[in-house]
């Protein structure tokens, strides 16, 4: 059964159509129309979320349109942003007051009836005066059902007007008193004239300043208030009667004593409030007043999901009635996914738009601009199908078309609902992500070796002390995650996740000599012989932690993508990548102020790849090498820091280091917990070095060409071994031997 009416309209504002189904305002709603009728100047406020506009659309201006009145309602009048102001100016500097102007432009343009005079209202648009045009402006009679000699009043109404006050331009004081004296004066001109200011509770301390100019000032005022519980319910009940009446089909699943069921409870669960009481203790009391926008996100969701699902018909006791931030949650969430299949778009980069284009740092609604092709940096493919949804809302101002969040209170259940996809998402990939991230603490390890080889393959080999004291009485605690060595000063850093720190150790007696806390869960470390810094990746808490390799001092923590799971250096061009694993991204950094490089046109450099878990730089062909959850590697130019092919299950081996000086080569065997150590120059395996009982199995291997050390660590121990003789020097326990 396909119904197509819509009784609730969730975050929208009601329009002129849908007011057969707007109930719940009959008092607020003859308050306004005998104010407006009483007086030239009218003021209604009321805070954020409480239907100011949809009163107007669904049942004011209807009102004042029907029956005998003979009113002329004039475009309803919205002012546009700052941006937009400023364009208009660019265009034009012969514009007398901004605001004049975006009145008197935004008439003509929204006006659904023919003008008799278009052209005489055009004419000098930038210099004319609201008196002026009002007495000029007049509609077709075929298009217009009033005597156009005969008007009773014309009605002019600014809605959200606290937008003027917002919008900063040049000499803006001065300018917005001539504005209150020309709408002073048109109301002198015309006693026919209504004027209605329609504006957040907030923001009328600002009219303070111009009360003085107007006649009556703005003391005929109206608040509107939350609704009442009557109200409220009447707002649930009348709806679904009125829908039931439209769609009989609808019997089938509701009747009227399901829908008297509905509306109490519905009304009953939003009445409840959280307060605070005595000994810092909250408690549940029945409050006074329900949010119309709250009502309708939740009757929205109900209709949706419950009632056209046919699911409130076997169980209408258990249905939740009145979970606001769940409601719009589910709602925001409905339509991400509408937008993500309709238009092959990743959900990912769906919710960051949402949260940071459409949100301010402030907390607070952004409106964004819609060019050609897209809008804020996204298709305008799915802004469209989230404009069919009903999350945002298009608003045509000075020519141009701008977008912005359907209401306030959508602000905190997108940043929630951001954050749990994201969780779950930790949670999905985590089951891959164990799989293989072992593998790729040691392709870190690998990949540092190879980038060390690069850079000291010029160097002699250096002379080994076969008597060299390798006792290491502390090393470190639970979880080694990752092992670099810096060959500029022979320390070795070994990256401790459970605790947060990086031990560091001395290459040539194997003391620890500093203990660095970092950030949460440190997974990767790589070292930049061109700065002597050392870059760990704190998957965790989303940070990279520099340290100075001089020192061993904490330098700053770097903020980085979604889940950061290995870092890698290319000391060629001294570039930093960071594998994103949950964000779906590889950030380049600049190795010489530790900033994100961007392109030719400002933007952030970043390479898309999804859920990539390790890299490789190869610094001899400046390529780099991302390998994803999938095991499909993406080749990424260095220059371009473009992609440049894929290379879908390619047998790059995980775990395998190269000794510079004796050209062996040592590839970890965990099936049979060895090490096979093959000759470079006649490619053939020449022997074996079996690492005894490791049923944790091997988490990654180094070289260290100063010292001619190979460090092979697991889970639970490290093992090290002679470059020279290929035997083990010595084995660390790490759980035994780590600091209480």
């Amino acid at each position: 059964m396909s119904i197509q009416i819509k009784p609730f309209l969730g975050p929208q504002p009601f329009e002129e159509t849908d007011s057969s189904f707007f109930y719940g305002r009959d008092r607020e709603v003859q308050e306004i129309l005998a104010l407006i009728l009483s007086s030239s100047i009218s003021l209604v406020y009321a805070k954020s979320g409480l239907g100011k506009t949809s009163i107007f659309n669904a049942k004011i201006i209807p009102e004042l349109r029907k029956g005998d009145y003979n009113f002329q309602i004039l475009p309803v009048i919205r002012f546009t942003t700052i941006n937009a102001i400023n364009d208009l100016r660019e265009k034009s500097n012969d514009i007398s007051n901004i605001y004049i102007f975006n009145i008197l432009r935004s008439i003509i343009e929204k006006s659904t009836s023919k003008l008799e005079n278009e052209n005489i209202l055009k004419e000098n648009l930038e210099k004319k005066r609201l008196v002026d045009f009002l007495n000029e402006y007049k509609v077709s009679q075929k298009d217009e059902s009033i005597d156009q000699y005969y008007i009773k009043l014309k009605i002019l109404i600014f809605d959200q007007f606290e937008e003027f006050f917002n919008i900063y331009t040049y000499n803006r004081f001065q300018q917005q008193k001539n504005f209150f004296y020309q709408i002073k004066d048109a109301i002198d001109n015309d006693p026919t004239l209504r004027v209605i200011f329609i504006m957040r509770e907030e923001f009328i301390a600002y009219l303070d300043t111009f009360s003085h100019i107007l006649p009556d000032g703005f003391r005929r005022k109206f608040r509107l208030e939350p609704l009442r519980e009557k109200s409220a319910i009447n707002a649930v009940e009348k709806p679904l009667l009125q829908a039931l009446f439209i769609e009989p089909r609808l019997k089938e699943i509701i009747n009227e004593i399901d829908i008297k069921k509905i509306s109490h409870k519905v009304v009953g669960n939003l009445l409840k409030t959280h307060v605070q009481v005595y000994g810092g203790k909250t408690e549940i009391v029945i409050g006074e007043f329900v949010e119309p926008v709250l009502l309708q996100v939740v009757c929205l969701k109900l209709w949706e999901k419950d009632i056209l699902t046919r699911k409130i018909k076997n169980d209408i006791d258990n249905i939740e009635f009145g979970n606001v931030d769940n409601a719009l949650i589910d709602f925001y969430d409905s339509a991400v996914i509408a937008a993500k299949e309709n238009t092959k778009t990743r959900e990912y980069d769906i919710r960051e738009w949402c949260e940071k284009k459409l949100i301010t740092s402030a907390g607070t609604r952004s409106l964004v601009y819609q060019d050609t092709s897209n809008t804020a940096g996204m298709s305008n493919k799915v802004v469209d199908v989230l404009q069919n949804k009903y999350l945002i809302r298009a608003e045509e101002r000075a020519g141009s078309k701008w977008f912005e969040l359907t209401h306030d209170r959508l602000i905190n259940p997108i940043k929630d609902s951001n954050n749990n996809w994201s969780h779950e998402q930790r949670v999905k990939r985590s089951s891959r992500l164990v799989k293989v991230l072992i593998p790729a603490i040691a392709i870190g390890i690998v990949i540092f070796t190879l980038t060390n080889f690069y850079f000291f393959s010029s160097m002699p080999p250096m002379p080994n002390d076969i008597n060299q004291d390798l006792s290491i009485p502390v090393l470190l605690s639970k979880s080694p995650s990752s092992i670099a060595i810096n060959t500029l000063s022979n320390q070795i850093y070994i990256a401790n996740k459970e605790i947060g720190s990086v031990s560091v150790i001395d290459g040539m007696t194997g003391n620890i000599t500093r203990e660095i806390s970092v950030g949460d869960s440190p997974t990767s470390i790589a070292v930049n012989p061109n700065t002597n810094k050392i870059y760990l990746t704190n998957t965790a808490s989303n940070t990279i932690s520099v340290i100075n390799g001089t020192d061993n001092l904490w330098i700053k923590d770097i903020h980085s993508g979604d889940s950061p799971t290995s870092i890698a250096v290319n000391p060629t061009t001294n570039k930093i990548y960071v594998a994103n694993s949950f964000s779906d991204s590889i950030w380049v950094i600049n190795g010489s102020n530790d900033e994100q490089i961007t392109n030719e046109h400002g933007d952030i450099s970043e390479v898309k790849v999804e859920a990539p878990y390790n890299l490789y730089v190869n610094p001899n062909t400046n390529q780099i090498y991302a390998i994803n959850l999938d095991s499909n590697i993406f080749v990424i130019n260095g220059t371009s820091n473009k992609i440049d092919g894929n290379l879908t299950n390619a047998n790059i081996p995980n775990l395998v280091a190269f000794n510079p000086n004796s050209n062996l080569i040592y590839t970890v065997n965990n099936q049979s917990n060895s090490v096979i150590v093959t000759d470079n120059t006649i490619n053939k395996a020449v022997m074996s070095i079996v690492l005894g009982d490791s049923p944790n199995g091997i988490n990654g291997i180094s070289v260290n060409p100063m010292t001619n050390f190979i460090y092979v660590q697991s889970v639970d121990k490290l093992f090290i071994i002679d470059g020279q003789t290929n035997v083990i020097r010595q084995v660390i326990n790490l759980f035994e031997n780590a600091p209480k």
